[in-house]
């Protein structure tokens, strides 16, 4: 089923996909674990969330933006939501290998605690 057919039955909103590959050398791996993994959230509030506002008809509010990943990439947009709560309102992680690490589950739990507008995640 494809998203114009969904929008003409009603079934879903009309909405604008924003596809953002890995800018990492060894992709987000690179990130996940690292100080650089800010970096990738500073790059969507200060460079490309307002690129997209000014450049095309949205929403400005996070309740006009999710943050959809897969693999490494959902853990990505998951950290990203958590750390972010300004930018999105809804998540849509897909497969998301964040393991067993208790840093990692920590982290996500401590920045979810210190959210004011907790992200609905989507599944």
């Amino acid at each position: 089923m494809s998203m114009d057919y969904l929008v003409e039955q009603g079934q879903v909103t009309p909405s604008i996909s924003v596809v953002v590959p890995s800018f990492a050398a060894g992709g987000y791996n690179a990130l996940v674990g690292t100080a650089r993994r800010d970096v990738y959230v500073k790059t969507f509030a200060d460079e490309l969330i307002p690129f997209i506002a000014r450049e095309l008809r949205t929403i400005k509010s996070r309740e006009g933006r999710a943050n959809y990943g897969t693999g490494r990439g959902g853990f990505m947009a998951t950290y990203a939501s958590f750390e972010g709560p300004d930018l999105f309102s809804e998540i849509a992680p897909s497969s998301r290998p964040t393991g067993t690490r208790q840093t990692t589950l920590n982290r996500l739990s401590s920045s979810r605690r210190r959210l004011h507008g907790h992200p609905t995640v989507s599944t």
